[in-house]
């Protein structure tokens, strides 16, 4: 998002995991295209990427507790969630991931 720093972002961070409803709204609006970008690898159908990437967002702050900041930023971390998001609905190809793994 234009204008943060790095500095900003582990504010942001640090703030998140406190929970901060304000700080989550930032980070959200800085990565929701990150995560629509990722969703949209996934599936071929916008709508569905779209619908994706909300409840991606939906469950990050229904979990927000579980993220530390310590341990992954939230970059990271929003991803993660996206991956389960994806696998729950059988979008992610396991055999794929394998062979990243093996490669």
């Amino acid at each position: 998002m234009a204008g943060l720093s790095s500095d900003d972002f582990e504010s942001l961070e640090r703030r998140v995991a406190e929970p901060d409803s304000s700080a989550f709204d930032t980070l959200h609006r800085a990565y929701a295209g990150l995560v629509h970008k990722f969703v949209s690898s996934k599936t071929p159908n916008p709508g569905l990427a779209s619908e994706i990437t909300s409840e991606v967002f939906k469950t990050a702050w229904e979990k927000i507790e579980a993220y530390r900041w310590q341990d992954f930023s939230f970059h990271v971390w929003i991803l993660r969630v996206a991956n389960h998001e994806l696998d729950a609905r059988g979008l992610i190809d396991h055999r794929e991931q394998w062979l990243d793994r093996a490669l």
